[in-house]
């Protein structure tokens, strides 16, 4: 008889294309795993996984029934969360975020708010790129996300989160700026335009967590790119201190809180070539209750555009 265990293993032997991998990930020996897959296809009288030399892959009829059971694992954790996660005593968060300073002030100042002490703490924030988000919220690893495109990229995100069922709501809209130190003769210059850039070092972000560049910077021609100074970095915790320590570099960032800006003296400046429109949209999985840590973060980020963004 078919139980919800079942239904994980059938979801994470198609997440991991193998039953050997999907034996690992979950803790279990693969001929048992094998034998209830092969128990469930002959009780439910369909074939989930065609088998091949490179492992396995879910036939037409599978690939449905693999997104009924997401359904219906989805709709049981959200259950659970909603009569055991969910009390005085607990706090819980999951959520996917671009890199965004606004962001990442709002979620620590949501939580300065909550008196930690004594509560049982599970809280995940994770920064990453747009798609990847999409992917965690609609398959429940994450039960709320921000993602991040440029304007003419627009239509085709709200067509996917369309198609992935995923409620959305725009709350930010912006223009990349220039992030430099006070020490930066840029910061006090009244006009910058790219070519102002050219003897500047750029810091830029060696992952793929968000779209880093307007797209003016990306059209630039090729001996422009070409002669670009940068310095790839991997990790949040140095960029200030870079900026700081070397007065010729600067950073394209989305909106900063004014605290941020003071703290690390730093300055946002507009480049006049650029004006090209990014968005942040909030998403979740249709039907999902939102959790009053879920709300207080969102609240959060919202009060901070009327209070501290410049």
């Amino acid at each position: 008889m078919m139980n919800l265990l079942h239904l994980k293993y059938v979801i994470e032997v198609a997440k991991a294309g193998s039953i050997s991998k999907a034996a690992n990930n979950l803790y279990m020996n693969q001929p048992h795993l094998s034998k209830t897959i092969k128990d469930l296809e002959e009780n439910m009288q369909i074939i989930i996984f065609e088998r091949t030399s490179k492992g396995v892959v879910p036939t037409k009829k599978g690939a449905e029934f693999i997104e009924r059971a997401k359904s219906i694992i989805m709709q049981v954790d959200e259950m659970e969360a909603m009569y055991h996660s969910y009390d005085d005593k607990s706090i819980h968060l999951d959520i996917c975020v671009p890199r965004a300073s606004y962001i990442a002030n709002a979620f620590t100042n949501y939580l300065s708010m909550i008196n930690l002490k004594d509560k049982n703490i599970k809280v995940n924030y994770r920064e990453t790129n747009s798609f990847e988000t999409i992917k965690e919220v609609y398959e429940g690893d994450a039960n709320i996300g921000i993602i991040r495109f440029f304007e003419d990229e627009k239509n085709y995100f709200i067509n996917l989160l369309k198609t992935k069922e995923l409620e959305y709501e725009e709350i930010h809209q912006f223009n990349y700026q220039l992030l430099v130190s006070n020490d930066n003769p840029l910061a006090y210059k009244e006009k910058i335009s790219l070519n102002d850039l050219n003897n500047q070092i750029e810091i830029t972000h060696g992952d793929i967590s968000l779209p880093s560049l307007p797209l003016v910077a990306a059209n630039c021609n090729d001996k422009t790119r070409q002669a670009k100074k940068q310095i790839t970095i991997y990790e949040r915790g140095i960029q200030f201190e870079l900026l700081n320590r070397l007065p010729h570099t600067y950073m394209w960032v989305s909106p900063i809180p004014q605290e941020i800006l003071i703290r690390y003296n730093l300055k946002t400046k507009i480049c006049q070539d650029n004006s090209t429109t990014c968005y942040d949209f909030l998403i979740n999985r249709k039907g999902y209750r939102i959790s009053k840590e879920d709300q207080g973060f969102i609240n959060e980020i919202k009060h901070s555009f009327n209070r501290d963004i410049i």
